[in-house]
């Protein structure tokens, strides 16, 4: 399926922020047809490392048909939308794995994990032969 989509990290909001991102997502004539606030928080022991634990307690996630450009522009709006109504309870960072037909997914990791990975990357592999999918 031509799936296209995208996922956030969120922090704990309010029910009505909730209410607002389904809201938005349920809008008439939205080409999104799935969306999910799905909790993933815990408080159990974390070993240190640059993304042990989850960004945020909650994993946003809206997905719809993207098999044709106009599908794929009425998408992007939708997810503006959506996004923006999530806006007060996001993170600032992406995951990855739920941006489907992205060309450019985004980070899950905060701007000191980035810098870190980079330097990690540049000491380990400084020719850039190894190369990635995905962040």
């Amino acid at each position: 399926m031509p799936a296209y989509g995208g996922g956030r990290w969120l922090e704990d909001g309010t029910p009505a922020v909730a209410e607002g991102i389904l809201q938005a997502a349920l809008a008439p004539g939205t080409p999104l047809m799935m969306i999910e606030i799905r909790h993933v928080g815990n408080h159990g022991p974390a070993p240190d490392g640059a993304m042990t634990r989850p960004p945020g307690p909650f994993l946003g996630h809206a997905v719809g048909l993207g098999a044709t450009l106009a599908q794929r522009a009425s998408l992007d709006q939708a997810l503006e939308t959506v996004w923006a109504a999530a806006a007060t309870v996001d993170t600032g960072r992406a995951a990855p794995p739920f941006a489907e037909g992205q060309r450019s997914p985004g980070s899950p990791l905060s701007p000191g994990g980035q810098s870190r990975l980079a330097a990690i990357r540049s000491a380990i592999d400084p020719h850039g032969i190894i190369r990635t999918a995905r962040i």
